[in-house]
């Protein structure tokens, strides 16, 4: 495949997990891959490991919480390749304690939460489709929680991001589509991811020893990986182009 005929893929959020699986994924299948994320050195591992396997991946370090970096990171990506077709939104957090309750959330945890999940997801957006409008074609990921459409009392910071975000990207859905560009969300359940860990971990605070490790086995057993979130990813950006604006779900 030559340069011309690439597939050119950027991804948010590439240093571990998920967004990791998802640069693989489209890596493997031939795309031309650019990813993002805060964490340069571990960036830097992913791009030096897909390299290693003949993939062309380029990390760019950036931070999704900053309107600037989200419109910046856009800028490379096409500075790069010259155009982007299909941009993931995977970026995201739980916060550096998702076992605190409603009473021990301050405003730094709140904003990292929501200026993550729910503001880098909307001028990531932006920012790519911008890019889309002008070629009249593309596609853009948005990665969903189910954490977003349960009650439930843990996180109440990270279900409101994730709510948000979701029906904003149905939203944008509706105005993307008379432009050729499809904007889709991935509804995340059971994923075994390094944010799951810690959310699982949070959970089982507590709870008899013998009780958590069967939780942690069955969770083990039955979750989705994020080889196969990627592996997903590339089968859904060929889906037909009137599919506008639905959520898949992933359990």
């Amino acid at each position: 495949m030559s340069p011309s005929e690439r597939q050119v893929v950027a991804v948010t959020g590439v240093t571990s997990g998920i967004g990791r699986g998802i640069a693989t994924a489209f890596a493997a299948a031939g795309a031309a891959v650019v990813g993002s994320g805060r964490r340069t050195d571990k960036g830097e591992e992913v791009e030096a490991a897909l390299r290693a396997e003949s993939h062309d991946f380029t990390f760019v370090p950036s931070d999704v919480q900053c309107v600037a970096e989200c419109a910046a990171f856009v800028d490379a990506v096409v500075a790069r390749h010259g155009h982007i077709d299909v941009f993931v939104n995977n970026a995201g957090t739980v916060g550096p304690d998702p076992a605190a309750g409603w009473d021990e959330i301050d405003e730094e945890i709140w904003d990292t939460v929501v200026d993550t999940n729910m503001k880098g997801t909307f001028f990531s957006t932006q920012a790519a489709l911008r890019v889309m409008r002008a070629r009249g074609q593309g596609v853009i990921i948005n990665i969903g929680s189910g954490a977003g459409e349960i009650l439930a009392p843990e996180m109440p910071q990270y279900r409101a991001s994730k709510a948000g975000a979701m029906f904003m990207s149905r939203a944008i859905a509706l105005a993307a589509a008379p432009l050729g560009v499809r904007v889709h969300t991935i509804v995340m359940y059971r994923v075994v991811s390094e944010a799951g860990d810690r959310v699982l971990a949070s959970r089982l605070v507590g709870v008899d020893p013998r009780e958590a490790e069967w939780i942690r086995e069955e969770t083990a057993a039955t979750g989705v990986t994020a080889d196969e979130v990627g592996a997903a990813m590339v089968k859904l950006v060929k889906y037909p182009s009137f599919l506008v604006g639905p959520n898949f779900v992933v359990r």
